[in-house]
């Protein structure tokens, strides 16, 4: 489609049509041109009571196939739009039904869709080939419909709902990335987003790989949004014909869902929480990224000592708007992206240095936190050397009282080992407390103090005096019988 003779055109493929982009051939959408995917889904016929033929519009791109987007592609979603039966339709009594078919866009293996401008997504797209996105939201279009006027969209890929979405039946859109509409998965499939995706609400499956990747103008996003209100059509009055739509708040709020069976690779920043102020039913307005939850940090248990038990290593943190996680390494260098993280704080046994990591996942309305981190170390406790300063000085020791033998005897003095023995019999544990060690064998046993040595040399002398007195008897009694 070129501008020079499109200018404003919207190509619209409707109920049964289909669009096809072969092997070799190629489709470029021109900035001023908009690709409407849709299904009209009123009709009078009951589709549960009649098998209607009636199907979801569709543009499919097959292998080797190339569609090159800088306009707007529209992919309508399941519809329920409010009944407003024509004059003929009232005169009849004829009843409208809703049977909520969704168009569709199929980028089947081997074929390529590069997205410069928007896709507003509110039925699905069935991803099984290569797709690069470059729109930024920042950025927007402005697109011409015959219908109903001009709408301004931001670029870049956009998952949304349209119509009635307070009703049970209409689901927001999907972006199905290496599975077909069967089930079937391809793995090879690739999206590329150089840009900005956003949901609100929306649903990616993910079989093939996700590519969040850095441009010329920064890094790419995700952007997942809960929807807490929605604008919906109505059927005008009288009284206020100009009236369609109106904005209400969603009894439950609907969240953005990413169910990841493939490969994810990610930036760090890249997939962030937001809201998106809506303008009119199925079309998006400014996007503000969510504030992250609040942290306060866990402080590092200092003073530890081994002591073979686990000993938590910090001191609890807290969040608010979210929920604190931990995950425990040694060393202060890690791959986050490979941590085990649990809300349990961290604890260790053996001496070392060790790394607790810690970031906050935040709630609903808050994004998640950066990644922080806090040292820590165990230490270990050397056993205390004996106490010799007190028991090995000789510097006032006198020899020449040493031989004498009134003081050889005193045992108040002589056997004195309260104080000799502490190095020998008090040991300190691994947690600190004094111990008596016990004799390693029969043959290691204290050495005599106190009583026991006084009683001893008391004995000698006394064993000596008695020798003595025998001696003198002997003598005295030879000389007499001299």
């Amino acid at each position: 489609m070129d501008s020079s003779n499109t200018s404003g055109a919207e190509l619209a493929i409707g109920n049964n049509a289909t669009m096809v982009i072969k092997k070799g051939g190629s489709m470029i959408i021109d900035e001023t041109c908009t690709n409407e995917v849709e299904y009209d889904a009123a009709t009078t016929v009951d589709p549960s009571q009649v098998d209607t033929t009636v199907m979801n519009g569709a543009i499919t791109i097959e292998g080797g196939g190339h569609l090159i987007n800088y306009g707007v592609i529209n992919i309508e979603g399941t519809e329920a739009k409010p009944q407003a039966p024509s004059a003929q339709e009232q005169e009849q009594g004829q009843q409208v039904y809703y049977d909520k078919k969704s168009a569709d866009l199929f980028v089947n293996k081997d074929a390529v869709l590069d997205n410069y401008g928007t896709i507003s997504l509110k039925g699905a797209l069935y991803m099984l080939g290569t797709l690069n996105n470059y729109g930024r939201y920042n950025q927007t279009i402005t697109a011409y419909d015959p219908d109903k006027g001009s709408t301004t969209y931001h670029k870049g890929i956009q998952i949304t709902w349209k119509d009635i979405v307070t009703d049970p039946g209409v689901e927001p859109g999907r972006l199905e990335i290496g599975i077909d509409r069967d089930g079937n998965i391809v793995k090879e499939a690739t999206l590329n987003n150089y840009g900005d995706i956003v949901a609100v609400p929306g649903k990616i499956d993910l079989y093939g790989t996700l590519n969040n990747l850095k441009g010329s103008d920064g890094i790419s996003h995700l952007y997942l949004c809960t929807a807490k209100e929605a604008i919906i059509p109505i059927t005008p009055t009288k009284e206020n014909p100009l009236v369609v739509e109106k904005r209400v708040t969603l009894e439950t709020p609907k969240k953005s869902v990413v169910n990841i069976k493939g490969t994810f690779n990610d930036l760090d920043g890249a997939t962030l929480k937001a809201k998106v102020a809506l303008v009119h039913n199925g079309v998006l307005g400014e996007l503000t990224v969510l504030d992250a939850a609040a942290v306060t940090a866990p402080a590092a248990n200092t003073s530890l000592i081994s002591n073979g038990s686990e000993q938590q290593l910090v001191s609890a943190g807290s969040a608010n708007g979210g929920t604190l996680y931990y995950a425990l390494t040694k060393g202060d260098t890690a791959d986050t992206s490979k941590l085990e993280w649990s809300t349990q704080i961290p604890s260790a046994a053996d001496a070392g240095s060790y790394t607790v990591w810690y970031y906050a996942v935040g709630d609903d309305d808050h994004n998640d936190s950066k990644i922080e981190k806090v040292s820590v170390v165990i230490g270990t406790k050397a056993d205390e050397s004996p106490k010799t300063d007190d028991d090995t000085k000789t510097d006032d020791t006198k020899t020449d009282d040493s031989t004498k033998t009134d003081d050889s005897t005193k045992a108040d003095d002589s056997t004195k080992a309260d104080d000799s023995s502490k190095a020998v019999n008090n040991i300190k544990s691994d947690n600190g407390s004094s111990e008596a060690a016990a004799p390693a064998n029969d043959s290691e046993v204290p050495p005599q103090t106190g009583h026991h040595a006084a009683t001893t040399a008391t004995s000698l002398i006394l064993i000596a005096a008695a020798s003595l007195a025998a001696a003198a008897v002997y003598a005295k009694k030879k000389d007499e019988q001299q």
